[in-house]
């Protein structure tokens, strides 16, 4: 869509004022500050972008309505505006009809469709943007608007990654602090068994073997003591047989049955076995036990250790994948994507655009406006319309640069400024142009 007149009527400072546009690249839009240069730019964009760039004051001073008309290529628009009762309130209506008089049922939706939004982006402000850090963000989200990256968002892409990261921290400060552990715990010898020692089981075995022997002891004990006694009963008795000769043969029964009773006795004696003694290898036992036990423990220890460092380690490494595949997915969304000049990039963790290699900010004032109006014509190539506001920001070469983006991609500037770049430039004075 090109550009052919604009007509404006008693809108803000504007009396009246119709501008037909040539071959110029450029439209230079001059005079003194209040003289109404800047409402002929607000004309263009409360025409195409709609209500929302519209000021709450569009109606002139004494004036009740107001008119803004554009004729391109293809369309015709006109915006009118009339007020409320007298009031500072007012009411707008938008017509867009076709070069042959059709008129469109959704003006402003037509309008959108080619881009018309569009036009409130001015190149130079936009520039001037990267002198603070909230600018700099700003001039990444404009670039990004208008790429192609697959549905890819590298805000949200870093929010997580960050998110990942932090979590791959917090585990490596896991895995750290289960590695020290580790560490700390000697390596179990290859024969360190895997049962404690029951010391309370062996000392009752060696409590039950020392009754066992007790026992034994008091029975040899009371066998002897009957030895002893029978033996003293024979020597009695023997010493009386003389005396006793009337008692002989109670006597002599007496003896033979203490004999016979000495006899089984003996033998008994004879043929009791000790029960086999386990007292000093429980003993043994008892006393190794703790060194045992020790061993035993540490080999528990250093098994739960191992799994819970082996855990962190794979916990670390799973989540050291997942930060290489957002590094991945956001390399190639962002080499995928077109950018509308060569060289141009961005750093999305930093919010920062890029060109050649270094940040935006420090490229010269030429690569920055190349770069500024490439994405004012890559955000409008319907519309080939673009706005400055301060033109009198642009030094001489600067300017030129413009004239010569704007001249080979077919595009028009309406530039305001207090002094005329050009022999060409249209002058303002008190609200309309001069003769």
């Amino acid at each position: 869509m090109q550009l052919v007149n604009l007509q404006v009527e008693h809108f803000k400072r504007v009396n009246a004022v119709e501008i037909t546009f040539g071959e110029q690249a450029i439209l230079n839009i001059s005079g003194d500050n209040a003289s109404g240069k800047t409402s002929i730019l607000d004309a263009l964009e409360a025409a195409l972008a709609g209500e929302r760039s519209i000021c709450s004051e569009p109606i002139h001073t004494g004036s009740d309505t107001a008119k803004i008309t554009i004729t391109t290529d293809t369309h015709s628009i006109e915006r009118h505006f009339k007020r409320a009762d007298g009031a500072k309130s007012y009411t707008t209506k938008l017509v867009v009809k076709t070069i042959g008089g059709a008129t469109f049922s959704g003006g402003q939706t037509i309008l959108d469709s080619l881009g018309a939004q569009t036009v409130t982006f001015d190149p130079i402000e936009w520039v001037k943007m990267g002198e603070t850090s909230d600018g700099r963000k700003k001039q990444l989200n404009d670039l990004i608007r208008i790429l192609d990256l697959g549905g890819f968002d590298p805000f949200t892409h870093d929010a997580k990654r960050k998110e990942v990261y932090d979590k791959r921290t917090e585990a490596n400060r896991s895995l750290l602090d289960a590695k020290s552990r580790l560490s700390a715990v000697p390596v179990p010898a290859k024969d360190c068994p895997s049962e404690y020692v029951d010391v309370a089981s062996l000392s009752r075995e060696l409590e039950k073997d020392q009754r066992a022997t007790i026992e034994f002891d008091i029975k040899v004990n009371a066998k002897n003591y009957c030895i002893r006694e029978t033996e003293q009963m024979i020597v009695t008795f023997t010493e009386n047989v003389e005396r006793l000769q009337r008692e002989l043969q109670q006597a002599k029964s007496a003896l033979d049955g203490w004999k016979d009773s000495l006899k089984s006795t003996s033998e008994e004696v004879k043929g009791m076995v000790a029960p086999e003694s386990n007292a000093e290898s429980l003993r043994s036992q008892i006393a190794n036990a703790e060194t045992v036990n020790n061993a035993v423990r540490n080999k528990v220890m250093h098994g739960k250790l191992s799994q819970t460092h082996s855990e962190h380690e794979a916990t670390v490494a799973g989540i050291s994948k997942q930060l290489e595949e957002l590094d991945t997915l956001k390399r190639k969304s962002i080499e995928s994507a077109v950018m509308p000049v060569d060289g141009l990039s961005f750093d999305s963790e930093k919010g920062e655009l890029i060109f050649t290699g270094v940040p935006f900010a420090q490229a010269s004032s030429a690569q920055q406006i190349r770069v500024a109006v490439a994405l004012a014509m890559a955000k409008n190539p319907k519309i080939r319309v673009i706005l400055i506001r301060d033109g009198s920001l642009l030094d001489r070469k600067s300017y030129a640069l413009l004239e010569e983006l704007a001249k080979k991609y077919n595009f028009l500037v309406v530039m305001e400024s207090v002094m005329p770049h050009s022999k060409s430039a249209i002058e303002i004075v008190d609200g309309s142009v001069k003769e």
